[in-house]
């Protein structure tokens, strides 16, 4: 083997390799992290397409971590202690997004990242 063979079939594997690596990146299931910063417990239920997933009681500091296998929009809604009700605008999610919920004095921050 030359070389120049020898060069080329590394780059070749170098390219199936990072090519194998964006599509399992990609092809992972949406992330959802939701977090309590206030210093009151909340209580959330997050919503996309005709399905709900509660994620109960969030005392101040917790940290709720879930993966949902479908691409939509999801909306929080979030129940705080004195009863007020706050419900984000929805947030598109598909294969390899992470969507981060704040929860915080001020309200209820949505972002998201690939």
């Amino acid at each position: 083997m030359t070389k120049k063979q020898a060069i080329s079939i590394l780059l070749i594997v170098i390219a199936f390799i990072s090519l194998s690596v964006v599509f399992l990146l990609n092809s992972a299931a949406p992330k959802f992290r939701v977090e309590n910063r206030s210093p009151s417990p909340v209580h959330v239920v997050s919503y996309w397409r005709n399905e709900s997933k509660d994620l109960g009681l969030l005392n101040s500091g917790d940290i709720v971590i879930f993966e949902i296998n479908a691409e939509a929009a999801m909306t929080f809604k979030v129940t705080l202690s004195n009863g007020e009700v706050i419900i984000t605008e929805p947030m598109y999610f598909t294969s390899g997004t992470k969507i981060y919920a704040q929860i915080n004095e001020k309200g209820v921050d949505v972002s998201s990242s690939t």
